[in-house]
């Protein structure tokens, strides 16, 4: 309360070109009071200034112990840079709630992104589900890190649906690993690979993927072939490939999936 009260206050000082409020205790919902207050002024930057100097278009914030409260008053900020950001590194910074950032994404302020990596923090189930409608508007967007968060079922299903209706059709590199993704979600995930004619690399390792899902990767990408045809990985190791049979013999699903590979081309890492 007292920080949104301070920002009502300071949103009256005409001269006030720069609020930095990074590396604060307040959380989020402080900062959303803040941007709702004076995130919408011409010119005016929430952040430190040379935090949002772009080096050809790049913004490489990871490991800068960055909290869910900066990286709201960041996406606020962002919309004050002249030159057009196309590459965001926030990863590995324990955020929990990017959704000030999706938000951002989503209005379309970034539509030259080539690379979002958002990996190894702890975003749940909101952020995925503001990042699934966020995609439609990155046209350009190349590279999608996404490891080691809590995607969801829910959240698989929105990052699905948005890919499969043609959002980001220049998707080149889907990085999945460690997201606790199932069978379930592979299903899910499987036949959008049709939508993403480019995508060169899939990796979902370290997720719990069994046989099952590795059967619907099979049978999406021989249906699929010929809009997957730049496919050239897909990275599986560390995933319990197993079926009622045992470790002993190769499971129907990788058998599909190990055939489908070969005959597309496509180098499958299973160990």
């Amino acid at each position: 309360e007292a920080v949104g009260a301070f920002a009502e206050h300071a949103a009256g000082c005409a001269t006030l070109c720069q609020l930095s409020l990074l590396s604060n205790a307040f959380g989020v919902e402080a900062a959303r009071a803040v941007v709702s207050a004076m995130g919408g002024r011409p010119g005016l930057l929430l952040v430190d200034q040379p935090l949002l100097r772009l080096q050809s278009g790049q913004l490489a914030l990871q490991r800068s112990k960055l909290s869910d409260a900066d990286v709201e008053l960041l996406a606020a900020s962002l919309t004050q840079t002249s030159e057009p950001l196309c590459f965001l590194d926030i990863s590995e910074n324990a955020l929990t709630d990017a959704r000030g950032l999706c938000a951002h994404l989503a209005a379309g302020r970034a539509p030259q992104l080539l690379t979002l990596r958002l990996s190894h923090n702890a975003l749940g189930e909101e952020t995925i589900l503001a990042l699934g409608a966020a995609l439609a508007a990155l046209p350009a967007l190349q590279t999608l890190a996404l490891s080691e968060n809590i995607l969801t079922h829910s959240g698989v299903i929105a990052l699905s649906e948005t890919v499969s209706k043609g959002a980001s059709p220049d998707l080149r590199f889907l990085e999945l690993r460690g997201c606790d993704i199932g069978d379930d979600d592979v299903a899910c995930l499987s036949p959008s690979l049709g939508a993403m004619p480019k995508l060169r690399e899939l990796s979902l390792q370290g997720n719990r993927i069994g046989d099952a899902g590795l059967g619907s990767l099979a049978s999406h990408l021989v249906s699929g072939r010929a809009t997957a045809r730049s496919l050239v990985a897909i990275e599986l190791r560390g995933n319990p490939f197993k079926t009622s049979a045992g470790f002993m013999k190769t499971p129907p699903g990788l058998k599909a999936l190990t055939k489908a590979c070969k005959d597309s081309r496509i180098r499958l890492s299973v160990t």
